[in-house]
């Protein structure tokens, strides 16, 4: 009867050793992601009529230039190309 109690108990402390290693691992990262220097994003769309780094689409350009697409392109995206 005492191998059995003895079982029981050597189970008992690898439960307990198992469940405080997994939340220990688990406070610890969430401890190292609030002091960890997050990357800073991009904001990937620039609405600005200003801007000539977003690629625009024609649909793009007819909304910004009311008259041809391609004088647009020529005048406000390439006026060095001429």
């Amino acid at each position: 009867m005492s191998i059995l109690i003895t079982f029981i108990k050597l189970i008992a402390f690898f439960d307990l050793l198992v469940i405080a290693v997994y939340f220990g691992s688990d406070i610890l990262s969430t401890v190292w992601s609030k002091f960890r220097k997050k990357p800073t994003r991009e904001e990937p769309f620039n609405f600005s009529p200003d801007s000539v780094t977003v690629p625009l689409s024609i649909d793009s350009i007819r909304q910004l230039y009311s008259g041809d697409a391609a004088d647009f392109v020529e005048e406000k995206l390439l006026p060095d190309a001429t």
